[in-house]
């Protein structure tokens, strides 16, 4: 979960072992600086363990909060720009293709492709 509350709460109740093997499983995952919340260049899995274990519950629980925000699936879009600056432009002179009206006629085959190959 994302908020380290409820997290802290399930720690609470885990044994001594199963603590142990959470702080296992949290040095596997190889985020290691952004887990520890470093500005260290580069944090070590060792490190990171030993840092992990000298962490209370309240930690581990922000710990596992950062992990599940950094296993959410991200979704970037996109706009197009309908007035692209001149290195667009010269980057799309580059790749061949038009930078004005033509371009939509790449749109429209494009499309007309893409409703072919779904009818296959």
């Amino acid at each position: 979960m994302v908020s380290s509350q409820p997290n802290l709460d399930h720690l609470r109740q885990l044994s001594k072992e199963d603590l142990e093997k959470a702080g296992e499983i949290l040095s596997r995952t190889g985020y290691y600086k952004r887990l520890q919340s470093s500005n260290d260049a580069f944090v070590t899995r060792q490190a990171f363990r030993v840092w992990l274990a000298s962490k209370d519950s309240s930690e581990i629980a922000k710990v596992i909060s950062r992990l599940a925000v950094l296993a959410e699936p991200k979704v970037y879009l996109f706009e197009e720009n309908p007035n692209p600056s001149l290195e667009e432009a010269g980057a799309l002179k580059l790749l061949g293709m038009p930078k004005d009206d033509n371009q939509n006629q790449y749109k429209e085959s494009a499309q007309k492709q893409q409703l072919s190959v779904e009818h296959i």
